[in-house]
This record gives structure tokens, C-alpha cells and sequence, in this order.
């Protein structure tokens, strides 16, 4: 009676839209996991690209 109004329902969309970002998450965690995403050759490159021609 004095407390705060009821929070309304959530909208179907709303819903929906949760529980696509969280099974994003989900995923995004099960890649993260995997020894092979932690690679950091992305940005540790070995040599510079412009020596490219040294490889061969």
C-alpha cells in the first residue's frame, strides 16, 4: 500500500532481445575459453610487413 508501484511486465521484445544477448555471452565465453583464441600473433607480429621479401 505505501511501498513503491509493482515493476510492469516486460515487453515480449525486451525478452526476447535478453535472451539473445545472453546467449551471446554464453558463446562468447565458450570461444574465450579455447587455448586457440588466446593467440597474440594479431598483435605481436614477428617482423615488420614491409620485410616481406626477406622470407623467401
Amino acid at each position: 500500500m505505501f511501498g513503491r508501484d509493482p515493476k510492469p511486465p516486460e515487453s515480449g521484445q525486451r525478452r526476447r532481445a535478453k535472451a539473445v544477448r545472453e546467449a551471446d555471452r554464453a558463446g562468447q565465453r565458450q570461444v574465450d575459453a579455447r587455448r586457440a583464441s588466446r593467440s597474440t600473433t594479431a598483435w605481436h607480429r614477428a617482423e615488420s610487413p614491409r620485410a616481406w621479401w626477406r622470407s623467401s
